[in-house]
């Protein structure tokens, strides 16, 4: 099963403090989504387009995804990019939680709160030198348990990329994923690996792509039966010119 998903977001900085802290809102302006492979068959939603979805799924869907577009979604931001403070609109998070098992088997407001704070990159504290690392704890509460570890950060230094002069930092996220005993839904990751790299602009201060790629091996156990999931995720992050 095939899904892609593509957003255009909006960054607006609402002010700053004295500190350097910055108070962010996140705007999706467009949300496409296509998934081919389903028992249902090809399931298509695009905000821009004027036609309603016809399948089941996509009628499910489509009122989350159009509660998404348009809303902003607000954060405190410090200079090295930790998130904190994160609000979501009332508008989406009712969406969310009329969506069948979207609060509870798989993705509601706690989970689109804590992707937002995963998604970005945090800076070191001081300046560094090709070769130096850093790493930032990874702590995601998921609906079927915690998910855990490291993101450990490596510097490559100055790299063209476009005609650019931009900062290579590589990416190596180490999880591990512990079962909530009390879901009823008991889900082992037996392997994980991921990696990625992003690219920062010093000159401007601003991250200008992000590339992550992840594959994870897991055993579903729910009323009796066992799925086996292989799942590759690709993550592509771009700033608009």
């Amino acid at each position: 099963m095939k899904m892609t998903m593509g957003m255009d977001m909006v960054w607006n900085v609402h002010d700053v403090e004295d500190n350097g802290t910055a108070k962010v809102g996140q705007k999706i302006e467009r949300i496409h989504f296509t998934m081919e492979g389903a028992p249902t068959g090809k399931i298509e939603f695009d905000s821009d387009s004027k036609t309603e979805p016809t399948d089941a799924v996509g009628k499910m869907m489509a009122p989350m995804f159009g509660a998404m577009v348009g809303a902003e979604l607000t954060f405190n931001m410090d200079p090295r990019g930790h998130i904190s403070d994160l609000t979501v609109p009332e508008k989406l998070t009712d969406a969310m939680k009329k969506v069948p098992g979207g609060g509870q088997a798989g993705f509601g407001p706690d989970q689109l709160k804590q992707m937002i704070k995963q998604a970005g990159v945090v800076l070191p504290e001081g300046s560094v030198s090709k070769g130096n690392t850093w790493s930032e704890k990874i702590d995601m509460q998921l609906p079927v348990g915690k998910m855990s570890g490291t993101n450990k950060m490596t510097y490559e230094g100055t790299v063209d990329r476009g005609g650019r002069q931009l900062q290579e930092i590589l990416l190596k996220p180490d999880l591990t994923l512990k079962p909530d005993p009390k879901s009823p839904a008991k889900v082992e990751m037996k392997t994980q690996d991921a990696k990625g790299k992003l690219f920062f602009d010093n000159a401007t201060g601003k991250l200008v792509e992000t590339d992550m790629d992840q594959s994870m091996d897991m055993t579903t156990t729910f009323a009796g039966q066992e799925i086996a999931q292989k799942i590759k995720t690709k993550l592509t992050m771009k700033l608009s010119k």
